[in-house]
Formats: structure tokens, sequence, C-alpha cells
């Protein structure tokens, strides 16, 4: 991963993740290559500072090839760089969510069936609770 290129605070952002959580977990696991967007790294960056212990990152980005293998969204936020899922346990719902908008996530989604999350950073806002029942 060459991240000489960028602005020197685009490289800080970028070393600081890769201190934490190491490069495997930007790589996609199809492909092998990434595609980052320093903008998402550094308000997951934000997200991750509000808590003592690492979420453990599930996936970040996707080739085509792989989110159609998994069965991502044809237009996912994977395939940009622009999207994380992850899980955290021990940490409440409401706060993450609460981190998550602080960090400025547009979308939090929760599947409670395997407490699993996803982020990422459209141009819109949207959180769903998909533990909701009636």
């Amino acid at each position: 991963m060459k991240i000489e290129k960028l602005a020197p605070l685009a490289q800080d952002v970028i070393r600081k993740f890769l201190s934490l959580y190491g490069s495997e977990v930007l790589v996609c696991p199809h492909c092998h290559s990434v595609i980052y967007d320093v903008r998402f790294i550094y308000q997951f960056l934000t997200f991750q500072c509000c808590f003592e212990n690492l979420v453990e990152v599930s996936s970040y980005y996707r080739c085509p090839v792989y989110n159609q293998s998994v069965g991502g969204a044809k237009n996912s936020r994977h395939l940009e760089g622009r999207a994380m899922d992850f899980v955290f346990p021990g940490v409440a719902p409401d706060e993450v969510v609460g981190a998550a908008r602080y960090a400025g996530m547009t979308t939090i989604l929760y599947y409670p069936s395997d407490k699993h999350w996803h982020l990422d950073n459209v141009e819109r806002q949207i959180y769903l609770n998909l533990n909701f029942h009636k």
C-alpha cells in the first residue's frame, strides 16, 4: 500500500489506522487490492477514539467480485472504501450509535442477529434499528 503520494495529513491518518488495525483490514480478501477514502478512515478513527477497546473489523474495501459473492449491495460503499463492517462485543448499541453520529457517519446499521454493525459516510443520514419488532 503506497501512501507516499498522499498529502502529509492524509498519510498521518492512514498510518494511525494501520498502527491500530494493520494493513490486512484494508485489503479485499478476494483480489488483495485496496481503495481507501481518507475522510472515511478519519471518521472511523474519530469513532474509535470514543472507546478504549478496538472494534473487530470484518469488512472494509471489497472489489466488485467479492462484494457480489458476499451478497453486498450493487452500489455498496465498500466498493469505494467508504464503509466498514464490524462487531463490538460488550458495547451497548446506543453507545455505538452516539459515537458514530459524533464521528459524522451517515449510515449506521445494526444487525442484532449476529451483533454486526455497518457504518458508512454516504451524503445522507439514516439510522435503522433492525431490532424493532411490532
